[in-house]
């Protein structure tokens, strides 16, 4: 083989096997390809990411990973599988998982909430308000992490986003802890079938 032609498909090769990763990465149960970079800042236990690219999802999914007795999450739009997976694992090593999801784009988009009611977490949609746009998650009733940062693959690759945790604040935690349960008292079970709209006034 002519050697610009070996290099040719050499650099094929190797475009495909990263084509490969990367699809993995979005499914369940195969490798996880995450970008991972260290926060922009980090000070006094406050770390702060942006995006896009700039290691948003990553941070989110070590943070799970490490949650050790609860875990309460406020999301709008929801398909990240990583961070589906993350939860899932979660649950299953005797975490308390619950997520409380916007009910018109839990209906709207092809969100990761069935994934987490099939892997036995207890899943919620807000519908008493026009957007439930909190993204929100309280691990261990003692770290918050919080932003503009949906738990999107978009919002990673594409999106300008910020993304600010907070460890080790049980204070603020338990702030965001009461307005979880605020939200989950009006909020209605997941039952994977699409929910009628209500109508709201904007």
């Amino acid at each position: 083989m002519p050697k610009g032609a070996a290099h040719v498909l050499s650099l094929v090769l190797v475009l495909g096997a990263i084509f490969l990763v990367r699809e993995l990465g979005d499914s369940h149960g195969g490798h996880v390809f995450l970008d991972r970079h260290p926060p922009a800042v980090t000070d006094d236990g406050i770390s702060v990411y942006f995006s896009p690219h700039g290691g948003c999802e990553a941070a989110v999914v070590d943070r799970i990973n490490s949650a050790q007795h609860s875990i309460d999450m406020q999301a709008y739009t929801f398909t990240s599988a990583s961070i589906a997976q993350a939860l899932a694992d979660a649950q299953s090593r005797g975490v308390a998982v619950r997520a409380v999801l916007d009910e018109q784009a839990t209906n709207e988009h092809d969100t990761e909430a069935l994934y987490l009611k099939d892997h036995g977490i207890a899943v919620y949609t807000d519908g008493d308000h026009p957007i439930a746009h909190n993204k929100v998650i309280v691990l261990d009733a003692r770290t918050v992490i919080t932003g503009s940062f949906n738990f999107t693959r978009q919002a990673e690759n594409a999106n300008a986003e910020n993304l600010i945790i907070l460890a080790d604040r049980p204070t603020i935690a338990a702030a965001y802890e009461r307005n979880f349960e605020f939200h989950l008292s009006h909020s209605q079970p997941f039952t994977g079938m699409l929910q009628p709209m209500r109508e709201h006034t904007r």
